[in-house]
């Protein structure tokens, strides 16, 4: 997938401006909708809306030329009024009293660089077509990029077609910024990230925003060394107290965050899966009579009729609530990496927390299916007859097929020992009886297995979760890093869920 942002020169009609030289005004269309630009790089095309211009529109500045890896232009004015005409963007300037503004002024009365090109953060696009993009400066240039982009003269009518040049420019690597403080409250430290789809949680069903792990990095970097100015970070970053720092040697690592990440969970996909909405998990489930163990859930029963009395049976339900689990993980990372635009190693250190937040919420879902499992004393001759008990134990109980099978590692190993004559005739008797359906966890020990339906349990997790924050740590010369998370786990039928035992000779 492409960068959000990257360079994009054409080679296409004039946007020439309007000038002014008492009032040091300069006017002109700034961006057209709908055209296409032929670029280095591909075509590109913004629809009318897709360019978001900043609430302070004096934030827009007015750039002498266009920004360039290393280099940092002049700003010679800043924008006053931004139009969204049928046509395109219009936008006016005000410029300042510099020599570089005087200068430019006289560059594009002479119509020597007499062009428009903006510069633009935050890009989202699809194919070809940007679908939203933040405008933060508009450059002068001597020749123009879109077929149809019309020149403004004093006069106000259209001028001979040139060339333009629109750049949204490599450095303003700001995209990802935007997002990570985004993602933190303003006015807290509660960091709230939109993760792409592939996280741990699962795919939602709304459309996520996709952001490439080297565009975070190298966003970071930017705002650290200045190139990104503060003022485009819309919310303070959240301050975290990290562990040891760490200097590392950086590592190539590529694709978004999650594509590459080793561990993938293994147990909470087996079960049911919640929005965790709150700091508890509240559900409810249909009490035991004390004497007959049975469920008071309503239900039928057969009816005479004739307006005779209808059965009922008695139904008393209780509210079940359990505390989300915090997940959290911190380092100080040492200033060098952000120093010597190290993005490998920050994208290195991403790698590894988001990796260790799968591994440990799905270790600690193993572990709470053991503890809350309903033990079957009864011992049976090997693991696949013991598995196939449980799951019958299970669709006996609570009247669903088992859906997994989860065993010690070990033991799934000397499986491999077993010959046709040591193994039942009928291995797809249940839906778990066969071992290429089982999964492995430590948590299990060795000579029981875990049998379970789909239902039995719950697992809640924060949307978005794990949740990413930076903040510069100045006295201890580095930045404090940061990943949160928050789970929670709901038993809701123990009968569904069951611990058998084996011979493990």
């Amino acid at each position: 997938m492409p960068s959000d942002v990257e360079t994009i020169n054409g080679d296409a009609a004039a946007a020439t401006v309007v000038c002014n030289e008492s009032e040091r005004i300069m006017e002109g269309l700034v961006l057209p909708w709908g055209d296409t630009g032929a670029t280095a790089t591909g075509s590109y095309t913004f629809p009318r809306g897709s360019l978001d211009i900043p609430s302070n529109i004096e934030r827009v500045k007015l750039l002498s030329e266009h920004s360039r890896p290393g280099h940092q232009p002049k700003a010679i004015g800043h924008a006053i009024s931004a139009e969204n005409t049928p046509e395109g963007l219009v936008m006016r300037f005000q410029l300042g009293s510099s020599a570089a503004a005087t200068e430019a002024l006289t560059n594009a009365t002479e119509h020597i660089i007499d062009s428009f090109s903006i510069e633009a953060v935050g890009v989202r696009r699809t194919g070809g077509t940007i679908e939203s993009a933040l405008l933060k400066a508009v450059a002068l240039v001597p020749f123009p990029a879109f077929e149809k982009a019309r020149v403004y003269a004093e006069s106000g009518t259209p001028e001979e077609k040139e060339t333009t040049e629109m750049t949204l420019s490599a450095e303003d690597i700001t995209a990802i910024a935007a997002k990570v403080t985004e993602n933190l409250s303003s006015t807290t430290a509660t960091p709230r990230n939109k993760i792409p789809a592939g996280i741990p949680g699962g795919k939602d069903a709304t459309k996520r925003e996709v952001i490439t792990a080297a565009h975070a990095a190298e966003t970071i970097l930017g705002i650290h060394t200045g190139e990104i100015p503060d003022d485009e970070i819309q919310a303070a970053l959240a301050d975290i107290k990290g562990s040891d720092s760490i200097v590392t040697q950086p590592k190539a690592w590529l694709g978004e965050l999650w594509s590459g990440v080793v561990y993938q969970r293994r147990i909470i996909p087996l079960i049911a899966t919640k929005a965790l909405t709150g700091r508890k998990a509240i559900g409810f489930r249909w009490k035991k009579d004390t004497d007959s163990g049975k469920l008071l859930k309503p239900g039928v029963a057969k009816w005479s009729g004739n307006k005779t009395e209808i059965p009922t049976q008695k139904a008393q339900w209780e509210e079940v609530s359990m505390d989300a689990q915090p997940w959290a993980g911190g380092n100080d990372l040492d200033r060098q990496i952000f120093d010597f635009n190290e993005s490998e190693a920050l994208l290195a250190y991403w790698q590894a927390m988001n990796e260790s937040y799968a591994f440990e919420t799905d270790r600690d879902a193993g572990k709470f299916l053991v503890d809350h499992a309903t033990d079957i004393p009864e011992v049976a001759q090997d693991i696949i007859r013991a598995i196939t008990i449980g799951a019958i134990r299970v669709d006996e109980a609570v009247h669903v097929p088992a859906a997994y099978a989860i065993v010690n590692p070990r033991d799934l190993e000397k499986v491999l020992k077993y010959s046709q004559l040591d193994v039942p005739h009928y291995m797809s008797l249940t839906p778990v009886s066969e071992p290429a359906t089982w999964t492995t966890s430590e948590f299990v020990e060795s000579g029981t297995a875990i049998v379970g339906c789909k239902d039995a349990t719950t697992f809640f997790e924060l949307p978005g979760s794990p949740l990413r924050a930076e903040a510069e740590h100045i006295a201890h010369g580095g930045r404090d890093v940061g990943l949160f998370g928050y789970t929670a786990h709901m038993l809701n039928r123990g009968e569904g869920l069951v611990k058998v035992h084996f011979n493990n000779a």
